[in-house]
This record gives structure tokens, C-alpha cells and sequence, in this order.
């Protein structure tokens, strides 16, 4: 059984929003702005560092103001403060600022990512609903705990 505090604040939504970046987005982008690269060279340093000059444009003029403010306006609304325990049958969230309970069963988590310093819950809300967990936070008990639920996960 893990119990961890959750809350969700600008740092929190800004390290989810980058997560999934890294996981999902990062390659559709460099793809696109390769292609675009390709089309509209610039002249001197040919298509590859075109297409690294423009992304890093696109990065620093849009994603980085978009993700600064689209993780304001989501701290802001999602009020999520909560105790949350994780045992193999359930996941009971205990919120602090709404004085109610809830029991999920684990179909609430839809991936769990295990990486060298975190554990990624990916949950199966509208709109995507991240919880990080970090290692240098965890026993090595808890840390070993997520990695038989996510075997358990993979083989169901």
C-alpha cells in the first residue's frame, strides 16, 4: 500500500504538459517542421539546420508562452488537493479541500510509466490527468509496488 499527497498547481500541470510533449508530441512536430524545412530552406545552411533553426523558433515563440499559460489557467481551475492511497485492489482518493471520499478501482489508471526518477500514472479523465511520483520520495517498497501493478496492468 503507497499513500502520497497530491496537489495540483502550476508546477504540477507544467510537468504533465511536458511529459506528454516528450512522449507523444515532440515527434510529430519535428516531423512537420522537417517538411516544412524541406520546402522553405533557408539558403545557406541547407535543409537540416533550417529545419532545427525553425523549430527552435517555433518552441520559444509559441510552445513555450502556450504551455506557460495554458498551465496557469489549469492550476487555476482544477482544484485537486488530495490524499490518495494505492492498494492492489483500489485507489482511494481522499480530498482535502471538498472533505469527500472516493474508491477507484485501477481501470482509473490507464498507464503507469516507470522511469529512472519518476513513476507516471496516466489516468483515464477528460481532459489527461497526470500523476508524478517521484523516486528519491518513495521507499524502495513503493517503488516495487508500481512496478508489480504495472506488470499486472500489461498482462490484464
Amino acid at each position: 500500500m503507497v499513500t502520497k499527497r497530491i496537489t495540483i498547481n502550476y508546477n504540477s500541470v507544467l510537468k504533465a504538459k511536458l511529459y506528454f510533449f516528450f512522449k507523444r508530441s515532440l515527434w510529430r512536430y519535428l516531423f512537420a517542421i522537417l517538411i516544412i524545412a524541406y520546402i522553405f530552406p533557408l539558403n545557406p545552411p541547407g535543409f537540416l539546420l533550417s529545419g532545427l533553426i525553425y523549430f527552435l523558433l517555433f518552441a520559444i515563440v509559441i510552445l513555450v508562452p502556450l504551455y506557460h499559460f495554458s498551465s496557469v489557467m489549469m492550476a487555476k481551475k482544477i482544484d485537486f488537493d488530495a490524499e490518495v492511497t494505492f492498494s492492489e485492489a483500489n485507489i482511494v482518493v481522499v480530498h482535502k479541500n471538498k472533505q469527500s471520499t472516493e474508491t477507484k478501482d485501477w481501470t482509473w489508471i490507464r498507464n503507469i510509466d516507470i522511469t529512472a526518477n519518476n513513476v507516471w500514472l496516466v489516468t483515464n479523465e477528460s481532459p489527461r490527468f497526470l500523476i508524478s511520483l517521484s523516486k528519491n520520495k518513495l521507499s524502495e517498497s513503493e517503488w516495487l509496488f508500481f512496478e508489480e501493478m504495472k506488470r499486472k496492468k500489461l498482462s490484464a
